[in-house]
C-alpha cells in the first residue's frame, strides 16, 4: 500500500525539486526551519512556476482543524487545485498538519514531505498517517494519505538542540525494542546511545525506514495487524504529553512510555532482568527528570481517550525477549501498573 518515493542523502531536496520543477505549490513550513535554513528553502521555492508559503509558528499549538481551515482559505485564494502540490517542511507536527490538509483539500492534492527533525525523518514522514489534535487530545482527527515524494537529508539534523535530538532518539529506541535481532544482524552500532555520543544518522535513519515500511505494508490501515506494534511507548506517551506541568516533547513522552512498557513486560514475566537493565541504559540518557507520581492523574484521565481503547480495555504493546507482543489490558489494570511503576519512579533496582 505504501506508494511514497523516498530520496535519501544531501541531494534529496534537489531530487524532490526535479519532481516539483515547474509545478504550482503551497508550502507549509515551520517558522524556525524557515529562519534556520533560509538559503535551502529559497532555493526550493525557485523550482516552482508559482508558489505560496504558509509559515507556521509554534506548530504543535496550531496542529488543529481550525488551522487546517485557515490553510484551506489561503489555498483557495491562491487557486490551488488538486493536481498541484502541498509541501510540508519541518518536524512531525508540521508534516501531520500539511498531510492532513493535503488529504482533505479537494479530496486530495499531491504531497511532498521534507522532514527536518529526527522524529520526522525516522518515523512520521512515511507510513501515510496524517492528523490534527482536537480539544487538546493528540491526533483525534486524521486520515491515511501517503506523501508522493519524501526527501530525507540527515545533514539538517546538525542544527537540532539537545531536546530535539533526545525527542528523536525515543523513536529510534522504539525500533530497537521492536526488532532487536534485526539491529544485531545488520551490525548497526547503537552503543553511542549508552555512551552519550552521536549516532550515525546517515545509516540508522534509512534502516529504521525499512523496518517501518515492513510493518506498514503488512497492515496499512492499522487494523490490529503488525502495524499496531509501532504504537509501542505511545499509549502512555500520548497520555502524558499533553499535560502542561512538565512540558515534554513527543519523543521524551514516548521514552517514558517505553520505560513503562518494559516494566509491564517484566511484571508479566516476558522480559529477563538483564534485558530490562539493557533497555534502561538505552533510555536513561533521554528520559526527562520528572517525578512519575505527579503524572498519574494525567495517565488515569487521558488513557480513556487513547485511539486503541475499546470497552474500557487498551490494546497495549510491550517488548519481549525477541520482539513484541500485544495484549488487551483493562484501563484500571494499566493504571494499577503505572501506580506501582511510579512509586519507585521507574528505578529498575526496585522492579
Amino acid at each position: 500500500m505504501n506508494k511514497s518515493k523516498c530520496f535519501f542523502g544531501v541531494n534529496s531536496w534537489r531530487d524532490c525539486g526535479f519532481q516539483l520543477q515547474g509545478t504550482k505549490g503551497l508550502i507549509v513550513i515551520d517558522k524556525k526551519v524557515r529562519d534556520l535554513h533560509k538559503h535551502r528553502v529559497d532555493k526550493l521555492l525557485g523550482v516552482f512556476s508559482s508558489v505560496k508559503e504558509v509559515i507556521v509558528d509554534e506548530v504543535e499549538k496550531h496542529k488543529t482543524l481550525k488551522y487546517a481551515e485557515l490553510i484551506t482559505q489561503k489555498a483557495l485564494d491562491f487557486n490551488l487545485n488538486r493536481n498541484d502540490w502541498v509541501i510540508g517542511v519541518g518536524g512531525g507536527a508540521t508534516l501531520d498538519l500539511a498531510g492532513f490538509f493535503a488529504s482533505i483539500y479537494k479530496r486530495g492534492a499531491n504531497l511532498c514531505y521534507l522532514p527536518t527533525t529526527i522524529i520526522a525523518q525516522v518515523d512520521s514522514s512515511y507510513g501515510g498517517k496524517t492528523a490534527v489534535n482536537f480539544q487538546g487530545y493528540k491526533n483525534q482527527l486524521g486520515s491515511f494519505y501517503p506523501a508522493n515524494i519524501i526527501g530525507i537529508d540527515t545533514s539538517l539534523l546538525s542544527t537540532l538542540n539537545n531536546r530535539e535530538v533526545y525527542n528523536g532518539l525515543g523513536e529510534i529506541i522504539k525500533y530497537i525494542m521492536l526488532e532487536p535481532k534485526t539491529f544485531k544482524d545488520a551490525d548497526i552500532d547503537i552503543t553511542p546511545l549508552v555512551n552519550d555520543e552521536s549516532l550515525d544518522f546517515e545509516k540508522i535513519i534509512p534502516f529504521c525506514y525499512q523496518i517501518k515500511i515492513k510493518y506498514v505494508n503488512d497492515d496499512y490501515y492499522d487494523k490490529e495487524g503488525k502495524r499496531i506494534a509501532l504504537n509501542l511507548g505511545h499509549t502512555i506517551g500520548h497520555a502524558i504529553e499533553k499535560q502542561s506541568e512538565y512540558p515534554l516533547g513527543h519523543g521524551q513522552a514516548v521514552a517514558i512510555g517505553l520505560h513503562f512498557s518494559v516494566y509491564v513486560a517484566y511484571s508479566k514475566g516476558k522480559l529477563e532482568l538483564d534485558k530490562v537493565k539493557y533497555y534502561y541504559k538505552l533510555l536513561k540518557r533521554i528520559i526527562p527528570n520528572v517525578p512519575y507520581k505527579n503524572l498519574t492523574e494525567y495517565v488515569t484521565i487521558n488513557l480513556k481517550q487513547d485511539k486503541k481503547v475499546e470497552r474500557e480495555k487498551v490494546l497495549f504493546i510491550y517488548p519481549v525477549e525477541l520482539g513484541w507482543e500485544k495484549e488487551w489490558i483493562k484501563n484500571e489494570s494499566l493504571v494499577h501498573y503505572w501506580t506501582k511503576f511510579a512509586e519507585v519512579n521507574g528505578n529498575v533496582d526496585y522492579f
